[in-house]
Order: structure tokens, then sequence, then C-alpha cells
């Protein structure tokens, strides 16, 4: 299906259940989208998207769901705020109006004071209602909707003083109608924009008729140009709102959407941890993946963070590779060996071994959970564990000793389930171990030392069906067991001087000690992981030997790896699966992980547009779009997309209803006087990145992007420029000397920042040398001083213009002067982008200018005469004072909404990242231990298991590391630490993908023997044109290559040299997965055993090869005759030993 991986959970169609179900995906990096994140288109035809899953109705701005936007009605129906503030705003006007008829007419203007009270008293009652009434929410648009007609009728109310002494001047009366206004528009939420838009339209020509009607009809003799220029102002302040407006519901909603997806990503976050938990715990100890992890995120390089890539380690840059090992003491070490292996697999395919193996070592596997030991590794038909590693126990002597009698109940239940007739040899020694992770591909947690060595021949010379302890070991059992002498030397002579004994059984009918296998530190799996019954004989006699006191250990065959099953830690429902008869089936239930099994991310509610999936007619991109045969299904896609794109936003809807978003989100800790975060790094960011693209999805381009805000700010910024300076060349006649010089400049420098903002905006739409322009103002000063800048001129127009007032006799042409100046001041509301601070300090600094020259006799114009109110002048100065206020107000609500829009957006992109973090770290980890295509495989089914008719395989071991190794400092680490290094040069080869394609390492054995293999990817991986034999080719290069590295290695060692030897086999294998917990990639057959044979009879520092891999490699290599050697079970072997590279020249490689 076309389209990226979903999310690896689907979405339940049920609103009153929220669960969610996870697949892991372990090898799945790609970038994913949580499954509410529709809408990734940039554009709705030619223009940007209003915000992400915008409607298509710019008069009614909305999401593009009703489930979303009715959420997001509730979610911001309790921000009375912003009512609230312009409720205030409306009693200081009605307070300081009142003083001021108060003071200037004492009690001729008592009707004024009635009226004033009468509206405060009305204001203060929506105050209170608001603030404190529970009902408000319920009816917050019908409140709003009274605000509005309320403001309304307040200043048409002015009308009614048509007396000479109470009447207010036109500019005065302008000044608050420019205030309802934009009160309207911006401070009371709740209406739809176009009702904003119809109602204060109706105001102002209600405002514009009454002007008409209360002017003396000696003034009225008004000329069109001052009807056409009062209309442009109208124009000019509506525009301003619808603006304000329109990017307040654009920024409100983006807002909105991105906390939504910042809930999304952390429970996103959660299930990925929980994911990833479950994962590591399947292929090796918590406490060493986390080691792991730190190292991985230590390396990461910050500019490839968001794609996953690893940056390569400069060598020269470290001495030592990362090293994760620990010295352990007190540690029991377990092994155990299948006895009659050999004559079981005689008779049987490759395949159907594998499968036998895979069934008895995940019985061993659900033991070391039970018995609380950790698995460590299979060796061929070898099991080998350890208790009290890496976490320390001090029953770990106990542990083991109860795991070996465990294996020995198994093998005998194997038998009868199988019918075959096998047994086990269990050894068990306790000492120190060294215990971590060697090399960097294919790793594995494992122990070394001496003492497990010494476990290791405790096993060889052990006897079937029994388990065979040390004295050391004995010494820890604290007496609880029967033992008899085991005489182990006499079996192997590498326990001379060790005393050793056989397990017979518990003292005094002692039964299993549960309490001693779990405890209180430990993790336990899910009692449901598998159905165990561990029982005991309570009336035993004194003593009981395992055959009679047999613990009744039965693991249930149905319960298999692909069964493991979690709840979240975070409010995610257990309810199972259901359907619907009406809709598609969706999948329900707990969180599911199967350490067996790695499952592909199946179609989910994630929303997921391909590149080439066609918009509607509505401009909507089709979401939850899915293959009806993904989901086993019939019904067509269009269906099933509107179910689960419902489905995805109740899902959403659900999820934030369950988060406490308001105080985390949109109350981001800030400075109430400077509104700058408190937290230095947000507000560095915020400076830094918030001016420049949204954090979360930059890609997208939306009107909520600060590029684009931007951009509608310069457009906006510039047709009030144009319309001052017309209104100026309209009005004032002749043009002062100081416009004509201004006017140009302006205009130039208007016009260049305009373009230089569209190329910013919309940088596809440029050449690259205007990018590198472009990129000088997307900085926090630069987009300051342009912001500052644009927004200056106007004034300074005005005020061009003003100089040339004092000749003036035209009182309407006077007049014009302030109410020009209002809109010059509104315009201080623009930039919403940019600090308020500024801009109302440059907005104060313009008023308190404008208030001087007003009184200023030389340059003033409104001085006291026939024709003029003597209020006037005081009059403009309370309305100045008023809109310097709201303006002052205004600016902070709107730089708070930017700064919450962006504390939302980096709190999405940081959770969304952190999700992705550990969805990658999973993936590494998974592909650091299993091949991709193994991994891939896992996805579909919970085994494992494939057949090659012609796969290389090579074992190098470094033959004289047991003399290199020592105790003697730090217990060996140090040996060990070179180890690592030695085996990290050996995996730094297999980056080379050009040469070695097809080589594959396998796994190192004991540490000190590193096996590859060549062949086992997937028909039709290799090139076409490629030789046949070519991975064989590539082995042998591949080993050759270990041999220089050895070589090389050996340049940096101070009196020690290591030698590799080298064996190599090609034939048929079977490769497979072994195991339910730490997951085991090996292969299986002759041709490996072949290969380690030649391993172990071959000649230092050569590549030992059968007769028969010769052939196959003859075309390439040259090779010399060594003999014949003695190999298990196949007789003698004809070997040869490579001498070189088959050339004209035949020029030898070995001397």
């Amino acid at each position: 299906m076309a389209g990226e991986e979903r999310s690896g959970y689907s979405i339940s169609t049920d609103p009153e259940s929220m669960s969610v179900e996870l697949k892991p995906s372990y090898a799945s990096v790609k970038k994913e989208r949580s499954f509410s994140q529709v809408d990734t288109r940039s554009k709705k035809g030619c223009i940007p998207l209003f915000f992400e899953r915008a409607s298509s109705q710019w008069w009614k701005p909305s999401f593009d769901s009703e489930i979303l936007e009715e959420e997001f009605q509730r979610f911001t129906s309790h921000n009375q705020r912003r009512l609230v503030h312009a409720l205030v705003f409306v009693c200081l006007v009605c307070v300081t109006w009142g003083i001021f008829f108060a003071v200037l007419l004492k009690s001729e203007g008592y009707q004024i004071l009635v009226g004033a009270g009468f509206f405060l008293g009305l204001v203060i009652s929506l105050i209170l209602f608001t603030k404190f009434s529970r009902l408000y929410k319920k009816c917050a648009s019908f409140v709003s909707l009274l605000a509005s007609v309320l403001l309304i009728a307040m200043e048409l109310c002015l009308f009614a003083l048509r007396e000479r002494g109470t009447a207010l001047s036109n500019p005065a009366r302008f000044c608050m109608c420019t205030c309802v206004i934009m009160l309207i528009y911006t401070m009371i939420h709740s209406l739809h924009l176009y009702i904003c838009i119809v109602m204060t339209v109706a105001f102002s020509v209600a405002h514009e008729v009454l002007s008409d009607v209360v002017t003396d009809e000696k003034e009225r003799d008004s000329q069109p140009k001052e009807i056409i220029c009062r209309l442009i102002l109208h124009m000019c302040i509506h525009l301003f709102g619808i603006q304000i407006f329109f990017m307040a519901q654009v920024r409100e909603r983006s807002t909105f959407w991105k906390v939504g997806q910042c809930v999304v990503a952390r429970r996103d976050l959660e299930i990925e941890k929980q994911v990833k938990e479950q994962m590591i715990r399947s292929v090796m100890p918590d406490l060493v993946a986390k080691e792991l992890l730190v190292v991985e995120e230590m390396e990461e390089d910050p500019k490839d963070s968001t794609n996953g890539k690893k940056r390569r380690r400069n060598k020269g840059q470290m001495v030592f590779r990362p090293f994760q090992m620990h010295r352990m003491e007190n540690v029991s070490i377990l092994f155990a060996d299948i006895v009659g292996f050999t004559n079981m697999s005689s008779n049987k395919s490759a395949e159907q071994l594998v499968r036998l193996l895979n069934d008895l070592f995940g019985r061993f596997d659900r033991l070391t959970d039970i018995n609380n030991c950790e698995k460590i590794s299979t060796l061929g038909d070898c099991y080998y564990c350890v208790a009290g590693c890496p976490e320390a126990t001090a029953h770990h002597a106990f542990n083991c000793v109860e795991m070996g009698l465990d294996m020995l109940e198994q093998i005998k239940e194997f038998d009868a389930d199988t019918k075959n007739e096998v047994d086990m040899r269990v050894g068990v020694h306790t000492g120190t171990v060294l215990c971590g992770i060697v090399g960097s591909l294919r790793f594995k947690f494992d122990v070394w030392s001496n003492d497990v060595n010494l476990a290791n021949r405790m096993e060889t010379a052990g006897l079937p069906g029994r388990v065979h302890i040390t004295a050391t070991t004995l010494k820890f059992l604290a007496g609880h067991y029967i033992v008899e002498d085991g005489n182990g030397s006499s079996r192997y002579h590498g326990l001379e001087g060790i005393k050793t004994y056989f397990i017979v059984g518990r003292k005094n009918g002692m039964k299993k000690p549960m309490n001693l296998l779990h405890p209180s530190g430990r993790k336990k799996k899910p009692a449901n992981l598998n159905a165990i019954n561990v029982s005991m004989n309570e009336n035993a006699s004194h003593y009981s030997s395992p055959q009679e006191n047999k613990k009744h250990v039965k693991i249930s065959e149905q319960i298999t790896s692909s069964d493991v099953m979690f709840n979240s830690d975070s409010n995610i429902s257990s309810q199972g699966e259901s359907s619907s008869d009406n809709g598609p089936k969706i999948l329900k239930g707990n969180l599911k992980v199967k350490p067996g099994v790695i499952e592909m991310d199946y179609c989910s509610g994630t929303s997921i547009r391909s590149d080439d999936d066609d918009e509607d007619s509505n401009g909507r991109v089709p979401e939850g779009q899915c293959s009806p045969q993904v989901l086993g299904l019939s019904l067509n896609e269009a269906l099933m997309r509107d179910t689960l794109r419902t489905s995805n936003d109740q899902q959403l809807v659900n999820l934030m209803s369950q988060e406490s978003t308001s105080d985390e989100y949109f109350h981001r800790s800030m400075n109430p006087c400077t509104l700058q975060f408190h937290d230095r790094e947000t507000e560095g960011r915020y400076q830094n990145e918030g001016q420049d693209c949204t954090l979360l999805n930059p890609s997208v381009t939306t009107f909520a992007s600060p590029r684009v805000n931007f951009f509608l700010d310069v457009l906006l910024s510039n047709i009030i420029y144009l319309v001052i300076m017309i209104l100026g060349f309209t009005l004032y006649q002749p043009v002062p000397l100081a416009v004509q010089v201004l006017s140009p400049i302006s205009i130039v420098i208007e016009i260049t920042l305009f373009c230089l903002t569209v190329a910013r905006a919309f940088p596809h739409l440029y050449s690259v040398c205007i990018h590198q322009i472009v990129g000088y103002i997307c900085g926090w000063f630069t987009s300051h001083l342009i912001g500052a800048l644009l927004m200056c001129l106007p004034m300074g127009t005005l005020f061009a213009n003003f100089m040339n007032c004092k000749d003036r006799t035209d009182s309407k042409a006077r007049e014009f002067y302030s109410l020009i100046f209002a809109v010059a001041l509104l315009h201080f509301c623009n930039f919403t982008q940019l600090t308020s601070w500024m801009k109302t300090v440059l907005a104060a600094v313009f008023s308190i200018t404008y208030i001087i020259l007003l009184t200023y006799d030389e340059f003033c114009a409104f001085r006291p005469g026939a024709e003029y109110n003597e209020r006037l002048g005081l009059e403009i100065m309370v309305c100045i004072g008023l809109l310097l206020i709201f303006v002052c107000v205004l600016n902070r609500q709107l730089e708070m909404s930017v700064r919450r829009n962006f504390n939302g957006d980096e709190e999405a992109a940081k959770d969304k990242r952190k999700a992705q973090m550990h969805k990658e770290q999973a993936a590494w980890l998974l592909e650091s231990i299993f091949p991709k295509h193994v991994a891939d495989a896992l996805k579909l089914s919970s085994h494992y298991s494939r057949n090659y008719e012609n796969v290389g395989v090579i074992f190098a071991s470094i033959v004289n590391f047991s003399d290199f190794y020592e105790e003697n400092f730090e217990g060996g680490k140090e040996c060990i630490r070179v180890l690592n290094e030695l085996v990290g040069d050996f995996d730094d080869l297999l980056t080379d993908k050009s040469q070695f394609s097809q080589v594959e390492k396998i796994k190192t054995v004991n540490g000190s023997t590193f096996m590859a293999g060549a062949g086992l990817y997937p028909e039709g991986c290799a090139k076409k044109d490629a030789h046949p034999y070519d991975h064989l080719k590539q082995l042998v290069e591949f080993a050759l290559g270990m041999i220089k590295v050895v070589d090389k290695f050996n340049e940096h060692m101070l009196g020690f040299e290591f030698h590799l030897r080298i064996g190599f086999n090609a034939g048929p294998v079977t490769a497979g997965v072994i195991g339910t917990t730490k997951l085991l990639y090996d292969i299986w057959g002759d041709t490996v055993n072949i290969a380690s044979r030649m391993d172990s009879t071959g000649v230092k520092g050569r590549i030992q090869v059968s007769e028969a891999s010769k052939k196959l490699l003859d075309e390439f290599f040259t090779f010399e005759r060594r003999g014949t050697i003695p190999v298990k079970g196949k007789g003698h072997i004809t070997t040869y030993l490579l001498t070189g590279r088959r050339t004209v020249c035949d020029i030898p490689l070995f001397f």
C-alpha cells in the first residue's frame, strides 16, 4: 500500500473506551507520525493551509472535523480571560469619561454620570457572571454576543449628547468607535468571524450616519473625498480587526492541535518505552541495554538526530571503543549439554532439528525466568545461564541448582512430547565473572573468567540426568541439599584437584524455595506469560531424589512466545477485540508485545497521505487510508477512511480529556512583566527558532507558521502605510517637502522588505541566492528592526504632514489628523511575533509626541477658537490615552498567544523526538543483534528458520588469547577490553558494504572465536550479473581482511602477538532464531560443523578449507593440499590451505 509506515497502534471506534494496541515494529526506524496528524499538505490550492486540519471556510475558521471543533470550543470555553480584560477596559472607559465630565461640567453633567454608572453596572455584572458563574461555559457565545451589543449601544448612546456642553467631538467619537470595533474583533471570543464582520460593519455604518445626523447643518458641507477618506479609515480598522481575529483563531487552533499532538507524542513515548523495555528483555538484561543506549546517545550526531543516523567514530579521537564490562563476585554459572543430540539429529532434517531445539530451549528460557537466572546463550546443543549477574542476589547458588533440577525434569517432558530419547548433563560452579558485551555488531551479553571455563568443564565431566556442582557452590547452598561425591577429575583431567559433587535431593523433603527465586528487586513477567504449576509432595520422606520428588513444572505447549501481554501504566484500557456490525472491525486491547515475534506496523488509525494521493473537492486529503485486504475487510476504501478518521479524532479528544493540558501547555512559566520564559534555554530557542518555522512539522506551511505570519504582518503594514500616505496627499495640499522626500524612500523600503518576506515565507518561489539574503532577516534582532521600521513609517508620514497644519483653517481637514493618528497608533498592534514592550514603547513615544504637539501653540491647529469645542484638546488626549492602554493590553495578549503557540509546538516536537529516539534505539539494538532480513521476517511470524543450499561459513579463532588472558589485574577486565577492540575492528570491516555486502556476522563463541557466514540473504538481494559464488569469494576476502586487521593490531601490542586461525566451509545450512527470551540467531548443519572443524584443526595465520569448498573457490583463489583430518561423524576429510588470489601471475598471499 502506498504511503508511509503506520504508528504501531490502532484506534478504537468506541468513544467510551480508550485502548491502544501496539505492534512493536522494532526494525522500523522510519519517521512515524502520530495517529491524528493527518493533514501534511503545504497548500490548500494556491495558498498555505490556515492551520493543521483546517476547513476551507475563511469566514468561519474551524477544523475540518466536527469532533475536533467541538473539543476545541469546549477546551477554550473556560478561557474567559480575554473577555474579562475587555470588560475591565470598558469599565475603565466608563470611569474615565465619568470623571472627565464630572470635573468639567460639575452639576451639569449628572445625566452623563447616571448613564455611565448604568453601563458600568451592566459591565460589572457581566464580569461577575463570566468569572464566577458555572453557567458561563454553557452560554459563552451568548455572553460574548451580549457584551458586543452592550459595547455598541454604549458608543451609539454618545450621539444622544447633542448639547454643546456635553457633545463629544468627532475625533473622540471616532476613537471610541475604533476601540469598540477592535474589542469585538480581538477580545470578545466565542463569536465567528462572519458574525463579527456583520456586526462591526453595521456599527460603522450606523456610527457614520449618526455622526452626520448630529452634526450641525452649517457643518454638513462634507466633501465626497472626506466621506471616502473616513470610509477608508473604517476599512483599515476592520482590516486590522479581521487580520488579528483571523490570526488569533488560526494561532489558537494551531496551538490546540499542537497540544493534542504533544499529548499523543507523550502517549507514544510511554508506549515506545514499554516496547523498548520488552524488546530489550528479550535480548539482554536491562542494565546492559541501558548502558548501550547511553553510549549510543553519546555517539549520536546532533545534525543527524532526526533521522537516526549515527556518525562514524574517528578512531584517532579515542584510544578505546566504548566498553561495557563489570566484574561481579559470587556468581553461579550453569552449563547444560544435551546428551544424545547427535543420535537425535541423525534422522532429522536441519529444519526439524531447529524446531526441536527451539522448543526445548524455549522451555529452558521460561525456566530462567522462574528461577531468577539470566540466560547467556546457546552454543549448538549447549545452554548456559548465570545467577547473581548482572544483578546481584544472595541466592544465586540455590537459583542455579534449582534451574538445573528443573532442566532435568523438562528434558523428560520433552522426550515424552516429541518421542525422543535425550538427556542433560548439568554443571554448576560459583565464582567471579566479567559480564558485558564484546564487539559492536551481533553482540550479546556474555560472561568471561576462569570460573566460567571451570563451569564448562563441570558440565563436560558430569553425568546424564545429574547436576554436577563444585565444592565452592556447595558452600553457598547452606546444607539444604543431599549430595554425593562427584569424582569429576576421574572423568575429565581438567578438574584435577577440584572437589565435585552430585545433587541427590533436598533435605527433609524441602520444597522448592520459591521465595528465593523471585526477590522483590527483580521484575517478574506477567502471570499469564505461561501456565506454570509448581507443586511439591508435602508428605515426602526424609529426603527424596529428583525422580521421586518430582516438581511438575509443566509449561503448556499452547503458550508460546507469540503470546506475551502486559498492561500499560498509563490509562490504556484492557478491553478485548470488538467489532461493529455497521463499520470496520478495529482492533483493541492491551498493549501487546511479542518477544518472539516482531510485528509490522499494521494499518492503524494513523492518517497518512502518500505523495500521489489526490485531494477531494473540498480540498481535504483522504485520511485513515488503509487497505481492506490488510484489515481483512470488504468495505470500500472511502467508508473505511471516514470511519478511521472519526475514530482517530475521537481518540485524540479522549487523550486530551485525560490530560491536564491547560496549565502545562498554555501557562508555561513566564515573567509577568517581560513575558519572557523563566527558562533561559526555552527563551533562547524561542528567539532563535520561533521566528523561523514550526518545530513539530516544519515541512508543513500554514498561516500559523512564523514566516507566513510575518509576511501577512508586512503586507498589512504596507497597506496601512499606503493608505496614510495617499490620505496625506489627498487632504493636505501643497504636499510638504518632508513628505515628498520621505515617501519615495519609504516606498522603496516597503517594497524591498515585502519581497524579502515573500521569499522567506515561500522559499520555493525564489533562487538559492535570494534565500541566502533572506537568511539575514530571520533573526530575532533583524525581525524587530524591520518591524519597528515598518511600524514607524506611517507615523513619520503623518507627522511630516502635521507640520503643515498651522496654516490651515479647514476644521474637517484638521480633524483628520486625529482620525489618521488613531489608525496609525493601532498599527502598533501589528507584528505579533515581536516583543510587546517594544511596540508599546514606540506607541507611547509617538502618543506623547502627538499630545505635546497638540498643546504647543506654534504647531497645533487645535487651539481654542470659535469653531472648536474648548475641550477638544483634552478629549483627544483622553482618547489617545485610552487607545494607548488598549494597544498595550492587546499587544500583551497577542505576544502571550504567540508564546503559548511556540510552547505547545516545542513540547509536541520534543516529545515526538523522544518517542522517535526510543523507537530508533530499539531498532538499533535489534539490528545490532539480528540481520535486517531476519528482523523483517520476524515481523510476520513468531518463528524464523530457513534453508540455504550454498552458504559459506567461517570460524576465526584467536588461538593464543588464553595465553594473553590473566586475572591478576582487575580480574582480567583490561584483557577483555583488548579483545573488544580486536573484535570491534573485525566488525568494522563489515561496514564496507561495497566489498562485503553478502557477509553476515553470526556471533562470537567464547569471546575469542568469530563466526560469520555469506549467502544468508533472501533470493533477489544479490546482483543479477554477479557470479553464483561471489558470496563465497566475499567471505574469503573478509577472512583475509581479518588477518590483516590482526597484523595491524599487533603493531600496537607490546610484547605480545595475537594469532588468527580460520576455517572455511561451504554448503547447505539452516538458519533460525532460537529461544523465547534472549533470542539468538544462529545457523546449523554439517556445513557449520565442518567449518568449525576446519578451524579447530587449522594452522595459525592460515585459512583451511575442505576439498568440496576448494572446488567452489578454485576460480578465485589458489590452494595447497594439506592432508586429511578426522571429523566427528564424517570420517576423514581432505583439507587445503589458501595460498593466494588467482590472477595472471598467481601471486601468493602466504609464504
